[in-house]
């Protein structure tokens, strides 16, 4: 009888560990892209924003119609006048959740009650949005703005930010995460609305 012969090294692997090689290596290379060139801070709240490299971004005149939580419509022109803080965010965005406790506690300082305090979602749907506010007991005023904003307002990602002051100049903008509580962003609005 002679026996089976025993498998060699030198016979070529199974088609799916072929496979499971070619997605390792493809994601260690993702990996080291984001490493090496990816966002920073994006998910964390840490960062302080960089308002001293501030400017002219533009006008906020757009007309723009929001949604409260109720579906009612709410127009952006109608806080023109005061200084405003806008939040382009979404649920479903995590360093958009990061940075919302930092916004909602920024909203509350009675240093900056006479800024007006907008958080937009870019979502459809008020219910997620409605049911975040509630969970997380946010007291800065949500809405809802649907995918198009005016165009001074679009940007490459969220959330995003924009300070405008009284006469509805852009004068701020970051994009990603930021911690908004600090005393250099409370300064800076309380300037804005002088």
């Amino acid at each position: 009888m002679s026996t089976p012969p025993s498998p060699s090294a030198s016979q070529p692997a199974p088609q799916s560990s072929w496979i499971w090689l070619v997605a390792i290596a493809l994601g260690a290379i993702w990996m080291g892209y984001l490493a090496f060139f990816g966002p920073r801070g994006r998910f964390s709240a840490r960062q302080v924003p960089e308002l001293a490299a501030s400017g002219n971004y533009g006008r906020a005149d757009a007309i723009w119609t929001l949604r409260d939580m109720d579906g009612k419509p709410v127009d952006f022109q109608q806080f023109r006048g005061r200084p405003i803080f806008l939040n382009v965010w979404a649920t479903w965005c995590p360093p958009c959740v990061a940075e919302m406790p930092s916004i909602n506690r920024l909203a509350s300082n009675p240093r900056v009650k006479d800024v007006a305090f907008l958080c937009v979602s870019v979502e459809e749907n008020a219910q997620p949005v409605g049911q975040f506010a509630k969970e997380h007991s946010l007291t800065v005023p949500v809405y809802l703005g649907g995918a198009e904003a005016p165009r001074v307002f679009q940007t490459e990602g969220i959330p995003a930010t924009f300070l405008i002051d009284r006469d509805g100049n852009v004068v701020a903008k970051e994009i990603g995460s930021r911690n908004w509580d600090d005393e250099k962003v409370i300064a800076t609005l309380e300037n804005l609305a002088k």
